[in-house]
């Protein structure tokens, strides 16, 4: 089957779109159209064309086919990839030195790495940061890339339209300490919220408010996890006052 010739004007513009707008703000911009018209041509060339979609964030690119006024709604389905291992953070420590003549000691590295929960995007960011300023801590530049992550993507935002219950749920199972339905998580709740009892079927409307706004995901029968470890990161470091309102 012959492709349609791309608009080569239209795939530049698409580049500088990208180049300076987050992919998942987008459908919520004027550049929506423009998304929509890459819809129409991928559309029109599926038989010919296999696309891969990636994002630094699992939430925030979930968010590009989940939203319902958006073009790419329901456009792709998510494959899990095998995290990055250690063999990454040293290919990274020997680029860093080839650009900077300095290296960094690899325990601050494999801690970065684990503090960004493996996120390759983040990584570079930080190790970036470190390369263009070289007075800067590598320790305490960390939670500001973490920081400035969460507010980049909406957390804090988003955050605030649940209810203090349903904030609770979400806490519950980024501890994964036991399962949300459970006898023990009803016990972990009830002590969260300062000793106000949830009854099994208000535990179950929680979860299942959490899960339709894809803070959470169903991994097997009782199991449940945050749909991303930067915004799992972020649940886990919230006050326990945004529980007991």
């Amino acid at each position: 089957m012959p492709w349609e010739p791309f608009d080569i004007g239209f795939l530049k513009h698409l580049r500088n779109v990208f180049k300076n707008k987050k992919t998942q703000e987008l459908s919520r911009s004027n550049e929506g159209l423009t998304l929509a018209r890459l819809r129409a041509i991928l559309n029109r060339n599926q038989q010919g064309m296999k696309v891969i979609f990636m994002g630094s964030s699992a939430y925030g690119l979930r968010e590009v086919f989940t939203d319902k006024s958006a073009p790419f709604f329901r456009f792709a389905v998510p494959v899990e990839l095998p995290a990055l291992g250690d063999d990454f953070v040293e290919f990274m420590n020997r680029r860093f030195k080839a650009i900077t003549s300095c290296s960094i000691e690899p325990s601050i590295l494999k801690s970065a790495f684990e503090r960004f929960r493996r996120s390759s995007f983040l990584f570079k960011i930080w190790i970036s940061e470190i390369a263009l300023n070289p007075e800067l801590d590598p320790n305490s530049s960390i939670d500001s890339v973490v920081e400035r992550a969460a507010e980049s993507l909406g957390f804090d935002k988003y955050w605030r339209t649940l209810t203090s219950q349903n904030l609770a749920m979400a806490r519950l199972v980024a501890e994964s300490k036991t399962s949300p339905l459970s006898c023990e998580g009803g016990d972990y709740l009830t002590k969260l919220m300062s000793n106000r009892p949830m009854t099994a079927q208000a535990r179950q409307s929680m979860l299942r408010t959490i899960l339709v706004r894809d803070i959470v995901q169903r991994r097997g029968r009782g199991r449940y996890e945050v749909t991303d470890p930067l915004l799992r990161d972020y649940i886990l470091n919230r006050p326990e006052t945004d529980y007991r309102a």
